[in-house]
């Protein structure tokens, strides 16, 4: 049983302990526990954009972008600026630099570059170190925070073999997903500066309806998933690319070689991608059509090497009914 304290008083001891344990990972000073990454990524936004009239620079497909209800805006009265990523999930350096704005009453004032790493819907792509020491530098010369929505940044670190804190050094916070990518029931925890995460971040959390009394019971599942999933998370990049080659064979390509967990289809007939949804999720075989045809394939520590080779028959076999399968 978990020990459980008050964490609205900050009393809950199984509570600080997942945040000191996440925050060492990244080589941060604060951790900040909270209920989802959507409000993590949302207190880092408003905790950086303090002022009102500020902005924040962003990639057009990103999930803060695209996926969190433009929460900056309808609740944090933050700008967004959409800068266009690249096929590997960067965002252009001199495409960041064109998007700060100049010192003008007419503009709202650059305040935060964000960055998502893995990047969901570019393939699940990991985000180099090298990029992110560049990133973080042209930053710090415009007197801008950096954020990284890191929800799967545990996979970026495995598949480059490097660290978490090396991956996360240039960044001024980090939003790291446990349900995402480890399999924790929820939770998601906010790491960086004592001001931003401590006092900003706490503060935030309240006016957002997270902060939670005894929620040591739910973090203690966090410190399960880092004892014991984190340190196989690699596997998951290797089930992911025995589930490739397996739909790549029977003519459902793949559009890249997965390089972490994530596995992107684009059917060429989009009006059925649901139908092929809806008729392998009645065997248990879950995946998701994402739109326009493209169908989202994830893997983690539940799935296994056995479960993709019981599953690709009944994907396959219900693509070939639909006349999905192309000539291999």
């Amino acid at each position: 049983a978990a020990e459980v304290g008050d964490d609205v008083l900050d009393s809950d001891p199984t509570v600080r302990l997942l945040e000191e344990r996440v925050a060492a990972a990244c080589g941060k000073a604060a951790g900040l526990f909270v209920p989802s990454g959507t409000m993590s990524n949302l207190i880092a936004t408003m905790a950086h954009c303090w002022e009102r009239g500020s902005e924040y620079i962003v990639g057009d497909e990103s999930h803060m972008y695209i996926f969190e209800q433009g929460g900056g805006a309808q609740v944090g009265h933050v700008h967004a600026r959409a800068v266009r990523a690249t096929a590997s999930g960067e965002l252009p350096l001199e495409a960041v630099e064109a998007a700060v704005r100049a010192d003008d009453e007419h503009f709202p004032v650059s305040r935060m570059v964000t960055l998502e790493n893995t990047h969901n819907m570019l393939g699940g792509v990991p985000v180099s170190v090298e990029y992110c020491r560049r990133l973080g530098a042209l930053c710090r010369s415009r007197g801008l925070a950096l954020h990284v929505d890191g929800a799967r940044a545990w996979h970026a670190a495995a598949a480059f073999g490097v660290p978490l804190a090396e991956l996360c050094a240039d960044a001024d916070t980090v939003s790291l997903c446990l349900s995402k990518a480890l399999g924790a029931p929820a939770g998601s925890v906010l790491v960086g500066p004592e001001d931003i995460v401590r006092r900003r971040g706490v503060r935030l959390r309240k006016l957002l309806g997270g902060a939670m009394r005894q929620s040591g019971v739910i973090a203690a599942a966090g410190l399960v998933a880092l004892d014991d999933h984190l340190p196989h998370i690699a596997q998951d990049h290797e089930t992911c690319r025995a589930l490739a080659l397996g739909l790549a064979e029977a003519g459902l390509a793949p559009e890249t070689a997965p390089a972490t967990n994530l596995l992107f289809v684009q059917t060429h007939c989009p009006d059925k991608a649901q139908q092929l949804v809806d008729a392998c999720g009645e065997e248990g075989v879950k995946f998701l059509h994402v739109g326009r045809g493209r169908l989202r394939f994830v893997t983690h520590h539940q799935v296994s090497r056995g479960d993709v080779d019981a599953s690709l028959p009944a994907i396959l076999r219900h693509a070939d009914a639909l006349g999905l399968l192309r000539a291999a």
